[in-house]
C-alpha cells in the first residue's frame, strides 16, 4: 500500500474516477453527510496528484449486493477496460461492491491496466500480491460487520453533530439543564412540532404503515432497524451475542435485555432465536457424546 511514496507519473496522467453510491433512496435523501464525504474524494484525488477527476454517481440509491443492475459500476468497468483510468476512489470497499464476483472482477481489471484503488486508508496497487490481499480482505467485509458499520456511522454522525453544535453555541453554553436540540428561536422543541416535521417527512418519502397502525410512527424506525440488523447478522453468520451490546447502546436501550426482547417478542425474529437454540442444542449434544 502506498503511503508516502508517489504514484507513478504515467498513472497520474490518466483520470481518477470517484465512485459514489448509497444503497437506498432513503439514504440518498437523508444521509447527506455520507454523500458529502464521498464527493470530497475529488479533493483527495487531486491531493494525490491527479489533474483530471471524474465522478460516477449513477448508482445513488442502488444496492451493491448484486440484486439490481448498477449502470454506474458498469460504466466504471468499461472505462477501466479502455486503459484511461489511473485510479478508482471510494470511501470504502463496500461502496464499490458487496458482491464477491463484482469486487474481484474490478480488482482484476485494475491489476491488468495498472490502475490504483484509493480509499481513506491509502493507495493500493492490485498488481502487487500484498495489496491484492489487503483489497481482497476489504471486499470480504460485508455490511453486517460491526466494526465497519460503527466506524462509518460514527464518522458521519459526529461530523453532523459538530456542525450543529457550532450553530447551537449561538444560543448560549450547554449545561446539564439545557436541551441539546433547540428550536430556531432557541427554546425547547415542542413535541407537536417534532410530530409535524416527522409527518411531513413521512409523506414526502411515501412511507406506508404495516400491521394495525394507520401511519408510521417515530419509534417504528428504531424497531425496524433492530429487526433488520439482527436478521442480517443471522443471515451472514455473525456472532449475535457479541454484537447485541453495541446495538443496544446505539439504539439507546438502558438495558441490553430490552434489545434481546426482540428475539422472542417479534415474530420475524423468533425463527432466528429458534435456529440459534437448535445450534446450541446440537453443540451441547456433541459435547455430551464426546
Amino acid at each position: 500500500m502506498t503511503s508516502g511514496n508517489l504514484i507513478p507519473t504515467a498513472v497520474l496522467k490518466r483520470k481518477a474516477v470517484v465512485y459514489v453510491r448509497q444503497s437506498t433512496q432513503a439514504q440518498v435523501q437523508l444521509n447527506l453527510e455520507s454523500q458529502r464525504r464521498q464527493y470530497e474524494l475529488v479533493d483527495v484525488a487531486r491531493r494525490w496528484g491527479f489533474r483530471k477527476v471524474e465522478v460516477i454517481d449513477e448508482d445513488l440509491g442502488r444496492t451493491a449486493s448484486g440484486a439490481v443492475e448498477r449502470p454506474g459500476f458498469e460504466r466504471l468497468v468499461d472505462d477501466l477496460c479502455t486503459g484511461h483510468v489511473g485510479a478508482v476512489l471510494c470511501l470504502e470497499a463496500s461502496r464499490l461492491s458487496r458482491n464477491g464476483p463484482d469486487w474481484h472482477r474490478l480488482l482484476e481489471l485494475c491489476g491488468e491496466v495498472d490502475a490504483r484503488v484509493i480509499d481513506l486508508d491509502g493507495v493500493y496497487d492490485p498488481g502487487l500480491p500484498n495489496d491484492r490481499l489487503l483489497l481482497g480482505m476489504k471486499g470480504s467485509i460485508s455490511e453486517f460487520e460491526l466494526g465497519v458499520l460503527r466506524a462509518r456511522m460514527h464518522a458521519t454522525v459526529v461530523a453532523e453533530l459538530r456542525r450543529y453544535l457550532a450553530v447551537r453555541a449561538r444560543h448560549g453554553a450547554l449545561t446539564e439543564d439545557s436541551p441539546l436540540f433547540l428550536s430556531p428561536a432557541g427554546g425547547f422543541i415542542a413535541k407537536r412540532r417534532i410530530n409535524k416535521v416527522f409527518q411531513k417527512l413521512r409523506t414526502n418519502l411515501g412511507w406506508t404503515a404495516r400491521g394495525g397502525h394507520g401511519a408510521v410512527r417515530i419509534h417504528d424506525l428504531r424497531h425496524t432497524l433492530i429487526c433488520r440488523r439482527i436478521q442480517l447478522w443471522h443471515e451472514h453468520g455473525a456472532d449475535i451475542d457479541n454484537a447485541m451490546a453495541a446495538l443496544s447502546t446505539y439504539v439507546g436501550h438502558a438495558k441490553i435485555s430490552d434489545t434481546y426482547w426482540y428475539l422472542t417478542g417479534v415474530p420475524e425474529l423468533m425463527a432466528v432465536a429458534g435456529k440459534r437454540f437448535e445450534l446450541f442444542a446440537s453443540t451441547v449434544g456433541r459435547d455430551h457424546h464426546d
